[in-house]
């Protein structure tokens, strides 16, 4: 297979009814593609170096000179050749082992016909048998030309390729395959759309792709300022006509979602309220292959923090901005996220607990408090407020929490409500069991296998709340020290 090797500014003209190409300087072994979409198969300089194409395909062509291409037939059968020129040409049609085939009843090998300039030729080669088969085209005179040659029992084309979808991010590549073409030798050529919904941007200048199929994503740049996700297909494209003529291209297409470089904060955080000597860890990541997150604070004297964005107050109050930049190829770039970050020197939570780590509850019954506390560094307690505690059910079919921990019954199961302080960081657990209790008809072993159930769990909780006053350490008094 011979693909696109680079694209080139090509004049079309019209030829008798056919377009070609005006060759603007050609690498023998690529396609070139002009603003129609026609391709141009560069030929080799002798039968060794013979371009290859397959029936049923239209090849452009251009320059002076003999230029040599083959195709392989693989049965006996007519073979037409049409040929179209702006200039005289030659066309001659050999085999390669010598074997003659028939043209206006004459067995012959080779095979010469001239071509008026401006005008199209039709050739029919009669019986002609399997074998490869050179075309040469001869001027003196730079010309512009078109061939093709086919059959009347030529396959329907059909090709497989590796991806119908990509994501990729800035400076990402990956492969693009085509395989199983049931054309031998069908040459075809690979290709990015510019999507024109999106007007402020050409999406085949962020996508690209060569002449192997490797598709890749450009770095944002002044020129490529793409800040959001973008849509493009890459497309493998196919000329191939089964009566001779040119078709509409025939093509296997990928698309390709392109999403901008960006720094992800687990958790998300725009802004930090931290009490002297605190730690907290929020997690950088980036979605640039290759690319490290690096951090800095404005004031390392009042919040520290390191590449792992392990953040640190002291008991230095004031205002600090933290940075975490984008750094790609051993070079920071302008692409970070900010987090504001005020230290208060005052008291902070040290725990959160619940007197009850597991309750349960009858399904419909009244609503639970499992008691949940929070002590602060200098040893005072509170209960929540609806603000200095965020409660979470894991599953509210089973059960909801209001903000202050109010536990309220939904259905029959089990899930857990998570006690924690704003930031995270500290939390405690409790698990609710919600029991399904239905007295009418009665049954008396269910109502007494329930009744055993909840009166054990309730003893659970006693013994939680003993063995938590019995063995929790008097709360810190003052700040811990860094």
């Amino acid at each position: 297979m011979k693909r696109m090797k680079k694209p080139l500014s090509i004049v079309l003209a019209l030829i008798m009814a056919f377009s070609v190409l005006t060759l603007a300087g050609v690498n023998a072994a690529a396609y070139e593609q002009d603003s129609s979409s026609h391709y141009l198969l560069p030929a080799g300089d002798s039968a060794e170096t013979a371009a290859k194409f397959a029936l049923g395909e239209t090849v452009y062509g251009a320059g002076a000179g003999t230029h040599f291409y083959q195709f392989r037939n693989t049965a006996v059968r007519d073979v037409t050749l049409n040929v179209c020129a702006s200039k005289a040409v030659t066309l001659t049609v050999s085999t390669a082992s010598g074997a003659t085939f028939t043209v206006e009843g004459a067995a012959v090998n080779p095979y010469n016909t001239a071509v008026a300039a401006g005008s199209c030729k039709s050739v029919t080669l009669s019986s002609v048998p399997a074998d490869t088969y050179y075309v040469q085209i001869s001027s003196e005179e730079a010309a512009e030309y078109s061939f093709s040659a086919f059959c009347a029992d030529l396959p329907d084309l059909a090709a497989d390729i590796n991806e119908h979808e990509l994501e990729m991010v800035s400076s990402d590549t990956a492969a693009l395959e085509i395989s199983n073409v049931s054309i031998p030798d069908l040459n075809y050529y690979w290709e990015v759309m510019d999507d024109s919904s999106t007007t402020d941007i050409d999406e085949s200048k962020v996508c690209t792709v060569n002449e192997d199929g490797v598709v890749s994503v450009a770095f944002p740049s002044v020129d490529l300022p793409f800040n959001r996700p973008l849509k493009t297909i890459v497309r493998a494209v196919f000329y191939y006509a089964k009566d001779g003529n040119m078709t509409e291209p025939w093509t296997k297409t990928c698309s390709v979602t392109m999403d901008p470089p960006n720094i992800y904060l687990d958790p998300y955080v725009a802004e930090l309220a931290l009490h002297a000597n605190q730690t907290v860890t929020v997690k950088a990541t980036t979605n640039v292959k290759n690319g490290a997150c690096v951090w800095e604070s404005s004031d390392p004297s009042i919040v520290s923090v390191s590449n792992e964005g392990v953040i640190h107050s002291f008991e230095k109050e004031g205002t600090v901005i933290l940075n975490v930049w984008l750094k790609y190829n051993g070079e920071v770039l302008r692409i970070r996220r900010e987090i504001k970050v005020t230290v208060v020197n005052k008291p902070y939570p040290v725990s959160v607990q619940f007197a009850n780590k597991s309750v349960s509850v009858w399904k419909g019954r009244s609503d639970i408090d499992p008691e949940c506390t929070v002590t602060y560094s200098d040893g005072t307690v509170e209960t929540p407020n609806g603000k200095n505690i965020i409660f979470i059910s894991a599953d509210e079919s089973v059960a909801t929490v209001s903000n202050k921990g109010v536990i309220h019954p939904v259905g029959q199961g089990e899930t857990t409500v998570t006690a924690m302080t704003p930031d995270g960081s500290i939390q405690d657990v409790c698990t609710v069991k919600v029991i399904k209790f239905n007295p009418w008809p009665p049954n008396p072993i269910r109502i007494i296998k329930e009744l055993i159930i909840i009166v054990r769990d309730y003893i659970r909780q006693l013994i939680d709340q003993f063995l938590k006053k019995l063995f929790t350490p008097a709360p810190p008094i003052g700040p811990l020290l860094p």
